[in-house]
């Protein structure tokens, strides 16, 4: 159950960005993920290991690290990872190349009747496949994941409240609890981008609509969240913010985890009471930083010392190609 705080008005309306479209390459591997319940999603294998270093450490091991910055070892120019379609050495070494590049050297060398090789351990390169590879993860429960492909291809996190009347619905979809099992997700995913998108969504929708997580929201949150976690600082905020006396003492409303009404107690208690409520503003840039969100551990010994990462600038121009909208929250009237 959520908690709602009433308003005067509801504020609902459709948010768009409309930038200039710029297309964007992502690889031409396509896999397919099998999640919980056996639902499978199809999705470009390079997209996902950009941007989760838990699918970068199990499908692409041997691919070494690379940027915007990186030489292909056979024409000596810029990747472009984002523009350029690129490809690795699965076989050894993990170098990267430009896949047209690639293919020009494949064509050379089966015309002169010559194995084809890496150009740079050479080791014999493998042939191409059209088999589409399905990877079981059924630890992963289908809704968050839908979330992060949606995100994945999007680059926002799309959430639509549907109307009734003037006022916001009662149910609005996806549920706050969506927010918090997204954001976990993403830990596991270890996609601190995603994490920091998820995060950003929820402070807005708070502000937006007057709704904060109740319960089994913050339940979701403690257990599977660390001390020190910048899901659980936002969380204790939006409480040290909103929190009304009766959504503590209603029988059904009560059933908070102990370490939660800590945290919340000792805020309360050390903050001064002017300082006690933080606008949207300074939560986001309180909580929606790298050094903020790398406190959830994706430095930790299950990741990759090194993944690559897109930047902001390659991942926004996911969203334009898409004719993604750039705001987080989309707000259907």
């Amino acid at each position: 159950m959520e908690h709602r705080q009433p308003k005067e008005t509801a504020d609902a309306e459709r948010r768009i960005s409309v930038r200039k479209k710029r297309a964007v390459q992502y690889g031409r591997k396509t896999i397919r993920i099998q999640v919980a319940d056996r639902q499978e999603f199809t999705i470009s294998e390079d997209l996902l290991c950009s941007t989760s270093g838990f699918f970068q450490r199990r499908l692409q091991p041997k691919r070494k690290p690379f940027d915007e910055d990186t030489e292909c070892s056979i024409c000596k120019e810029k990747l472009e990872p984002g523009v350029n379609d690129l490809v690795y050495c699965t076989a050894h070494c993990g170098s990267n190349f430009h896949y047209n590049c690639i293919e020009r050297w494949r064509t050379e060398k089966r015309e002169a009747r010559q194995k084809i090789k890496c150009p740079f351990c050479r080791h014999d390169w493998p042939e191409n496949s059209n088999e589409i590879a399905v990877h079981e993860n059924h630890d992963i429960r289908p809704d968050p994941f839908s979330i992060f492909i949606e995100w994945l291809y999007h680059s926002h996190i799309a959430v639509e409240f549907h109307l009734d009347g003037d006022e916001l619905d009662e149910t609005p979809e996806p549920q706050i609890k969506e927010f918090i099992d997204a954001y976990v997700l993403g830990i596991k995913l270890k996609s601190s981008m995603f994490c920091r998108d998820v995060l950003e969504a929820l402070l807005e929708t708070s502000e937006e609509t007057s709704r904060y997580p109740g319960p089994d929201a913050i339940h979701a949150a403690y257990n599977n969240t660390t001390r020190g976690s910048v899901l659980r600082l936002a969380l204790i905020q939006l409480y040290a913010n909103a929190a009304e006396a009766h959504w503590f003492k209603e029988e059904e409303d009560n059933d908070y985890p102990r370490e939660f009404l800590q945290d919340l107690t000792a805020v309360l208690l050390e903050k001064d009471p002017d300082d006690r409520k933080w606008g949207l503003a300074k939560m986001k840039a309180e909580f929606i930083t790298e050094e903020a969100i790398a406190h959830e551990g994706f430095d930790n010994d299950d990741e990759p010392e090194e993944v690559y990462n897109p930047s902001e600038q390659e991942h926004e121009n996911r969203g334009e190609e898409m004719g993604a909208q750039n705001n987080p929250i989309v707000v259907d009237s």
